[in-house]
Order: C-alpha cells, then sequence, then structure tokens
C-alpha cells in the first residue's frame, strides 16, 4: 500500500501527533504491517480528539490574543480618557492663574470693564492736557497783557 492515492469513497483515518513531556526513555524502531498501521491510526483517531491541525487550538489561541488586545486597547483608551477629564478639570484653574499673573483680563465682563476704564483714562488725559495748555495760555494772556498796561503806562507819561 505504500505510494497509494486515496480514491474517492476509501476509509481515512485522522492522523494524531502527541506532545511529549520528555524524551523517550527508550527509543526503538518498530515496524508495522499496513492493516495494522491502518487500524492503529483508526484507533487512535477515536481515542484522541486532536488532530495534528488542531483547529480548536488555533481558534482558542486567536480568541486568547484577540481578547488581550481589546482589554490593552480599553485600558489604553481609558487612561487617555481619565487624562482629558483630569486637563478639563485643571484646565480652568490653570488658564485663570495664567491670566491673573500677568494681569490679563478674566472673561468678557472684565475687558468691557478695562475698555470702559481705558478710556476713561484717554478721557482725562485729554482733559488733562487740555487743562495745562489753557494755563500756559492763560500765563501768556496775563504777561501780554501786563506788557501791555506797562506799554500804556509808558505812553501817558
Amino acid at each position: 500500500m505504500p505510494g497509494r492515492i486515496l480514491a474517492p469513497d476509501d476509509p481515512i483515518a485522522k492522523i494524531s501527533f502527541l506532545e511529549l513531556s520528555r524524551p523517550p526513555a527508550a527509543f526503538a524502531p518498530e515496524t508495522l504491517a499496513d492493516a495494522a498501521y491502518e487500524s492503529g491510526l483508526a484507533a487512535s483517531a477515536k481515542k484522541f480528539h486532536k488532530s495534528f491541525m488542531d483547529v480548536a487550538s488555533i481558534a482558542d489561541r486567536a480568541a486568547e490574543k484577540a481578547t488581550k488586545s481589546a482589554k490593552g486597547a480599553v485600558v489604553w483608551g481609558g487612561i487617555v480618557i481619565g487624562v482629558l477629564l483630569f486637563w478639563a478639570q485643571l484646565e480652568p484653574l490653570f488658564s485663570s492663574w495664567l491670566r491673573k499673573v500677568p494681569g490679563w483680563p478674566m472673561n468678557a465682563t472684565e475687558r468691557a470693564a478695562d475698555a470702559r476704564v481705558k478710556l476713561e483714562l484717554e478721557g482725562k488725559i485729554k482733559e488733562l492736557d487740555y487743562a495745562r495748555k489753557s494755563l500756559q495760555l492763560e500765563a501768556e494772556l496775563q504777561t501780554i497783557r501786563m506788557e501791555l498796561q506797562d506799554l500804556k503806562s509808558r505812553m501817558k507819561k
């Protein structure tokens, strides 16, 4: 039977491989007749449910790897979300501290109040400039009047 190709409706035996926990103690080659070999394979196929393809084990390992990968993704996603939530809680405090240190306005109301104060200050500065110029003109006018009176008094003499 060696070298024979399987034909339709021929019996097939499942080939089983066993995993040894240690090397065999006494290794001795054995020769079997074809019929004994086929019947031994058939008996092994019934006795051992794992085939050489071990599809169930492959599926279990794939499921285990997928579960491990999914758990890792969920853990890292949770860490990222936790960091973002932590930042969302601290960001207002951090921003307000950054604005308070140099004295920047905090919100729209404060910005509007700052703009109003700035306009008032500019108005006061213009008023002070006007008052200063008025005093200068008044002083010049007073000087001119004194000179005019002095000239009048000289002309009368």
